[in-house]
């Protein structure tokens, strides 16, 4: 799941990460 960047999964994590949740 490398060659992917722009994906809902890939935006949600991004979202959530940045919330704290890693």
């Amino acid at each position: 799941m490398d060659g992917v960047s722009k994906t809902p999964i890939r935006e949600a994590l991004r979202e959530l990460a940045a919330k704290g949740f890693v």
